[in-house]
């Protein structure tokens, strides 16, 4: 009992952070890495944190277990469709799942090698909806009642900071929409068709373009270009910079405004 009290009171550090535990700087990619890292340490386990999409949005791992597609699965932050169908179907705790199920996390290539592997799923609920899942993995020692404690434990309170995630994206999305439609409001016509060719040469959120190219195939001067990218860095929206014959330097502010713009200029 003492051990059990000692690891929630470990979890429990992480929920007396003054913002809570969300990783602001990543909400985009990983916002619960920091707490799924302390839970997998404290349970000696590979540990999963997916919403009900199959998006992932924590996971750490202290075994590997894992084939080139799965990886390749975590590293595109998603759980495929049919398998998060089925996990969302878990209505409460279901521990010590063998590899010969379907609800197994070991990939299906390599169960003949990771015989002994069990999984555990624990659904995540706020405010009676389903959030999410909690999905661990262990070789040879089964997870007991005090594994269960501190996964239901953990289960609870990332739901909370779940749903204050989604009221947090909403908020951004909210404001990111907001300042780019004053933003582009503020373009002249041709200032919007130097801004569309520039958003379309985007994937990610630095890139490096070159001014002479788009004035020459927009039929613009570069001086159209440069009020354009000025009018978006007051709304900041995005930084640039000139990098002299190499071209100028484009960094937008973050993946919200990055698709809202792209959203409202129409680019695919």
């Amino acid at each position: 009992m003492d051990e059990i009290l000692e690891r929630l009171r470990t979890i429990n550090q992480m929920l007396q952070k003054e913002e809570g535990f969300i990783n602001r700087e990543k909400m985009s990619n990983l916002p619960f890495l920091d707490m799924i890292e302390r839970l997998a340490a404290i349970l000696g386990a590979n540990t999963y944190l997916i919403d009900k999409d199959g998006k992932l949005l924590g996971f750490s791992e202290a075994i590997d277990i894992n084939n080139a597609r799965v990886k390749q699965m975590l590293a595109d932050k998603k759980f495929p469709f049919v398998y998060t169908n089925e996990i969302n179907k878990i209505k409460q705790t279901t521990a010590n799942i063998g590899i010969e199920s379907d609800l197994s996390v070991f990939p299906v290539e390599t169960r003949d090698i990771f015989v002994t592997g069990l999984t555990t799923v624990t659904p995540i609920f706020a405010a009676g909806n389903r959030l999410g899942s909690l999905i661990f993995a262990r070789l040879n020692r089964p997870f007991d009642s005090g594994d269960l404690i501190l996964a239901e434990h953990s289960a609870t309170v990332i739901g909370v900071e779940v749903l204050h995630l989604m009221n947090l994206q909403t908020e951004l999305a909210t404001r990111a929409e907001t300042a780019v439609t004053i933003a582009l409001q503020s373009l002249s016509y041709s200032e919007t068709e130097a801004i569309t060719e520039i958003f379309s040469q985007v994937e990610g959120l630095e890139t490096r373009i070159n001014a002479s190219q788009i004035s020459a195939a927009k039929g613009i001067t570069r001086s159209v270009i440069v009020n354009a990218l000025r009018k978006l860095e007051s709304a900041r929206i995005l930084e640039s910079k000139s990098l002299g014959m190499k071209g100028t330097y484009i960094k937008v502010r973050s993946d919200i405004l990055l698709n809202q713009m792209k959203d409202k200029l129409d680019i695919k």
